[in-house]
């Protein structure tokens, strides 16, 4: 029998353990619940050694659904791989990730619902995010993304079943000088199995305004204007989305305004199968309860750079913030870890425990002129910048220009602890 070392966990962001069932969370108290949600987190996934991991994600509710699903790599949770699902009522959409041909992961789907871009499947994750002008100091090679976790987060809800397109005839909004625009709904609507027009709703997420790096993301862009049918749910999304047309189709995930929608729909799962051996294993995703429920805007953003880093779990109190991170924390900290394990030489049992800390890089990825960081002035104006960083170095906080006396800084909201260092260091 093997004992296992000791080792610390920090208490604040331990959150996830493979094979352990999923905690469902709230933002007011911790508590058990059905393992639905307005946000999911899917653990792990890796296509290391020939393994695959399928995804699966079902719309519990009579409403539409805009998520984001975004892919995070292992070591500094940088974004590799993102885009948008639409999910009409009831929907149920999967994919898998697997090794590709460059030896980078790779997206596959045969799911027909609605995304954008318009066509992921065979989509490539990409190293851009932790490379380049993005630099973390952290490495550039594929391994860093052959393995992490996944994230999906609803931005909007569009109530009810409004597929009509009798009943939405003089739905405007002011990018379209009046044109008549049916809702994303009623195009994203499964008929016979097959959405009415998915090029219809990738354009609806197209962003309408420029962004140059170094504009604030916040400011340039204000929520889409849009005016509505008489009876019609007020729509609008949250400044900083890039004014895609979509936003004007989606109220926040809540039932603020009144129209019951039911605020935490979403459900998922996920595998790991190894073909070669035929072996496999299977878990929940974590369900997250009313990550957005206190604000009463949507969250959708444009598909496009750099809008689509938005939203994150941070960002409760609207895009480009990061101060929802410590009531995020603060209902998923776990101060141990339990599980079984196995180490047989006998018949080649053993075990693998994996860790996920999904906040992690809200407290460590801190360079302040990188929009790919976490935490940096586009999230975060109070990261000041050292006055004697080399240019274009984006070193963040007051740590000097090393990067080597960075322990236990505040920046804003966010400290570095529980951690001890800053990424890089």
């Amino acid at each position: 029998m093997h004992t296992f070392a000791k080792k610390r966990l920090h208490s604040a962001i331990a959150a996830a353990l493979v094979g352990i069932g999923s905690a469902a969370i709230t933002s007011q108290a911790l508590a058990q619940q059905t393992n639905v949600g307005q946000a999911l987190v899917f653990p792990f996934y890796t296509v290391n050694n020939g393994w695959v991991t399928t995804i699966k994600a079902i719309n519990t509710s009579e409403h539409t659904l805009a998520v984001k699903v975004r892919f995070h790599e292992s070591k500094n949770s940088r974004d590799v791989l993102d885009f948008n699902v639409i999910m009409s009522p009831y929907d149920v959409w999967s994919g898998w990730i697997q090794e590709g041909a460059s030896g980078a992961p790779q997206f596959f789907t045969t799911d027909t619902s609605c995304t954008s871009p318009l066509n992921v499947n065979g989509a490539s994750a990409s190293d851009v995010a932790y490379t380049g002008a993005f630099d973390d100091t952290g490495g550039s090679g594929q391994g860093r993304m052959r393995e992490g976790y996944v994230e999906m987060l609803v931005m909007g809800v569009a109530p009810g079943d409004n597929t009509d397109p009798a009943a939405t005839n003089g739905w405007e909004d002011a990018t379209d000088s009046g044109d008549p625009v049916y809702p994303t709904p009623y195009y994203a609507k499964h008929v016979d199995g097959i959405p009415r027009n998915c090029a219809a709703v990738d354009e609806g997420f197209l962003k309408t305004v420029t962004w140059t790096d170094g504009d604030d993301p916040l400011v340039i862009s204000a929520p889409a204007l849009c005016t509505k049918p008489a009876g019609f749910y007020v729509p609008g999304g949250s400044p900083g989305n890039g004014n895609p047309e979509a936003a004007c189709d989606f109220v926040s995930p809540t039932n603020v305004l009144g129209f019951g929608v039911d605020v935490n729909p979403l459900k998922g799962n996920l595998s790991w199968l190894h073909a070669a051996t035929g072996t496999g294993a299977g878990t929940e995703a974590i369900a997250v309860r009313d990550w957005w429920t206190l604000n009463p805007q949507n969250a959708v953003t444009a598909q496009e750079f750099p809008w689509f880093l938005e939203p994150t779990f941070a960002a409760v109190n609207g895009l480009w913030t990061v101060t929802g991170v410590g009531a995020f924390e603060g209902n998923i900290q776990f101060a141990s870890t339990l599980n079984e394990w196995a180490d047989n030489p006998t018949n080649g049992a053993v075990v693998d425990w994996v860790v996920n800390f999904p906040t992690k890089g809200y407290h460590v990825d801190q360079f302040n002129e990188q929009i790919q960081a976490a935490v940096s002035k586009y999230r975060n104006a109070l990261a000041p910048v050292v006055e004697d960083s080399p240019a274009g170095s984006g070193v963040s906080t007051n740590c000097d220009v090393t990067r080597t006396a960075c322990s236990n800084i505040a920046v804003g909201p966010i400290t570095v602890n529980p951690f001890e260092y800053l990424f890089g260091v």
